[in-house]
């Protein structure tokens, strides 16, 4: 079985629940170890820090990958006591000079954006670093790393971005990994989304959706 903890006041679940029956799906507000155990987890919200510190004590040999416009995500992780070379960062666009040399003096791998000419060879660098052999993976989706003229109910909205085709192109290819544990998604305003006809929130479900195939 699957497990989503979804904070209060988001739509992403909403509107899974219009594309695919969640009947079979442990919705719950709160999180606690022992739900490690679930097939796979689904985090949809701001505040994961707490989350990650439990990922990181009970799942064995994880690999990370951050999908973010800048390094805050990276920086949860690294604070929850994951292996800096366990990470890779994409999509990165929106780095102050605190952030690169964080990323740079921590030996983060990271793609910015700009340097990123080939989608579908990006996919598959992304998917041959967190495929190893008895793994597991954790997934974040900051939606920032979007074109705000695709997600207009950004958090943080920052220009050239991917596109909410590329993002479901990644996310389609990577939910085919087997050793796929977690996802998180995070970096929506509900509330602007509620004037904005719920647009990023359905891009969001269109992500996690992905991973339920």
């Amino acid at each position: 079985m699957s497990v989503i903890f979804q904070q209060e006041g988001n739509f992403v679940v909403k509107e899974l629940g219009k594309v695919r029956d969640l009947s079979s799906i442990n919705l719950k507000s709160s999180f606690e170890k022992e739900n490690l155990s679930e097939d796979k987890i689904f985090f949809i919200g701001e505040d994961d820090k707490d989350f990650l510190k439990l990922c990181k004590n009970k799942l064995d040999k994880t690999f990370v990958i951050v999908f973010d416009s800048g390094a805050l995500s990276v920086k949860n992780f690294i604070e929850a006591g994951y292996s800096r070379d366990s990470i890779l960062a994409f999509g990165l666009r929106n780095l102050t000079l605190d952030d690169r040399q964080f990323l740079d003096s921590n030996k983060i791998k990271y793609h910015e954006i700009k340097n990123v000419e080939d989608i579908e060879f990006a996919c598959d660098g992304l998917m041959e670093f967190i495929n190893r052999p008895d793994s597991n993976a954790i997934i974040t989706f900051n939606l920032s790393v979007v074109d705000p003229s695709f997600a207009p109910s950004l958090i943080e909205s920052v220009p050239g971005g991917l596109s909410s085709r590329e993002l479901i192109y990644f996310s389609k290819r990577l939910s085919l990994l087997k050793n796929v544990k977690v996802v998180i998604l995070k970096g929506i305003d509900y509330e602007h989304d509620k004037t904005n006809k719920l647009i990023t929130s359905k891009l969001g479900a269109m992500v996690v959706w992905e991973f339920f195939k």
